[in-house]
């Protein structure tokens, strides 16, 4: 009997009103982001304004701004790994993939560093992470503390790729493959 692969993705899609509300926010914080703005002066109040939402809206879904970039991160680690799920031998593209959608969402990233996000990106992708690593039947007792150390390395490298325009995809992928973990075949 074969093993069935196991989706590894989200596949729910939130509220249309949800997501819409996040589309305005979003480009409101990147039309701020794009003029230089600094991250202390982004109030609720300049971004639901330039969003042209209420704020009430705003609170309805978020406790404060950097839960926007969240979002938008957390978007992005799904579409990897439903990208890993469509494509055949998934895993053993995921350099390919990983380095394509960060070169594709560069102002994503660097506003995930512009407003001080990182630690909470970090956590979510190691709880990600680790919910993908469940589908694998280890019980290693470092198991936790490496999937933190991944995640950390994942975002370093998301930092060199905001830093250096200068190098080619190729590039990208051939440093991803020396410095982050593939993930197993197996899941």
């Amino acid at each position: 009997m074969s093993n069935p692969k196991v989706p590894l993705a989200y596949y729910h899609q939130p509220d249309k009103r949800l997501r819409a509300t996040q589309e305005k926010l979003f480009t409101a914080l990147r039309q701020l982001y794009t003029a230089q703005t600094p991250y202390a002066d982004v109030t609720i109040t300049r971004l639901c304004r330039q969003a042209g939402i209420p704020r009430q809206t705003f609170y309805r879904h978020y406790q404060n701004v950097g839960q926007v970039i969240e979002y938008d991160m957390a978007v992005m680690v799904n579409d990897f790994l439903q990208q890993i799920d469509h494509t055949v031998g998934g895993t053993a593209q995921s350099a390919e993939i990983a380095v394509k959608l960060m070169l594709a969402n560069r102002t994503t990233l660097e506003m995930m560093f512009w407003g001080d996000v990182t630690e909470q990106v970090i956590q979510y992708i190691k709880r990600d992470m680790h919910r993908v690593h469940g589908y694998i039947k280890t019980n290693h007792r470092d198991d936790t503390l490496r999937l933190e150390m991944d995640a950390r390395i994942l975002i370093a490298f998301a930092k060199t790729v905001t830093l250096h325009p200068e190098f080619t995809r190729a590039d990208f992928v051939s440093l991803f493959k020396q410095t982050i973990p593939s993930p197993p075949a197996d899941i």
